[in-house]
């Protein structure tokens, strides 16, 4: 009976063990990952009057067909409470296209090549997809527009806990078929995040 006890005191002790070497290694992995990403390309802060802002853009170079750029988005949760995230939106601004060209026509082309995947996490070798692949035109977020309201999450939907953040890995591929149209082209791009619900 008392080797049982001993035995089984000891298992105990080998989990607790176990437990702490594990939060150790993720407390480290975690300040290296701060480390590593100092600097998002893109910083979204939903302050604690309700309204969010944005520093930053993920489109900052001129693409061409098969391009690919990646960058971080960081969502800063400035609230006391935790934040829903249900619903990611973009709104593009054409500034600079091609002359000879309709600018509504390089706009609907902007929006069907230019591919959005994105993933979530806050450990560097952690992340879970949000969205694969995606057409810009699926994210676009218009104001007052039943048309465009952004992307909506389902099941993919996270929370930002109060005063915590969250990163979002992006990666932005201009299709392989996209025309000469989009050459030398410069867009601004806003993230959105709509559907933010608050929980306790």
């Amino acid at each position: 009976m008392k080797l049982l006890k001993k035995h089984l005191n000891r298992r105990i002790l080998n989990v607790f063990t176990f437990g702490i070497i594990i939060l150790v290694i993720v407390n480290a992995i975690n300040i290296a990952y701060a480390c590593y990403v100092v600097n998002p390309d893109v910083t979204v802060n939903i302050n604690s009057n309700g309204k969010v802002t944005q520093q930053g853009s993920i489109f900052n170079e001129f693409f061409y067909p098969g391009k690919s750029e990646s960058g971080i988005i960081r969502i800063n949760n400035k609230t006391s409470k935790s934040i829903e995230i249900n619903n990611l939106g973009l709104s593009v601004d054409l500034v600079k296209f091609p002359s000879g060209y309709n600018k509504d026509f390089i706009y609907s082309s902007f929006l069907d090549n230019m591919n959005l995947n994105i993933q979530r996490g806050k450990i560097a070798y952690i992340m879970y997809s949000v969205i694969a692949y995606t057409p810009l035109r699926n994210f676009l977020y218009k104001e007052n527009d039943r048309n465009y309201k952004g992307l909506n999450l389902g099941t993919k939907k996270f929370t930002v806990g109060k005063g915590d953040f969250v990163d979002l890995k992006y990666t932005m591929t201009m299709d392989i078929k996209a025309k000469e149209e989009l050459e030398d082209l410069k867009a601004n791009l806003e993230f959105k995040i709509n559907g933010g619900n608050t929980c306790n």
